[in-house]
């Protein structure tokens, strides 16, 4: 169990790097040669619109909210870091409540939707300004 939990941990580590790399340092980096518009957040952000135009909606529906690790590398890399995390949550939490697998599997969706559900209500609502 410990080598399943270490190697989620290591897993979401690399994705964070990724993420960062990507954000920080997309120019000197290994992907700089990758499909720009998938890899340069500077540019990608713009995947999860109609026409890549903000004013013309999601490109599709959940594209600028659950769906969005569809859209563009940064929002995969950060999907998969999270679910790494609460992967390694429901591993101990299955090893030691000796859970049935369907139980553990309900677990790790329930909490990548609190996750969500938080992080949407912070980012969209709580922590943004409204400027008129």
């Amino acid at each position: 169990m410990i080598y399943l939990v270490i190697s989620c941990w290591i897993l979401a580590a690399i994705c964070n790097a990724v993420m960062d790399t990507i954000a920080f340092k997309y120019k000197r980096s290994i992907f700089k040669n990758l499909n720009s518009q998938y890899w340069n957040p500077a540019k990608s952000w713009r995947n999860k619109y109609k026409n890549k135009m903000v004013f013309n909606g999601p490109a599709f529906i959940g594209s600028t909210t659950v769906l969005s690790f569809l859209t563009d590398a940064w929002h995969l890399f950060q999907f998969l870091s999270n679910s790494f995390l609460a992967l390694s949550v429901v591993i101990i939490y299955h090893e030691t409540v000796n859970q049935n697998l369907w139980y553990s599997l309900g677990l790790f969706i329930i909490l990548k939707m609190i996750w969500g559900i938080i992080f949407e209500s912070f980012y969209s609502k709580l922590f943004r300004k409204e400027v008129y």
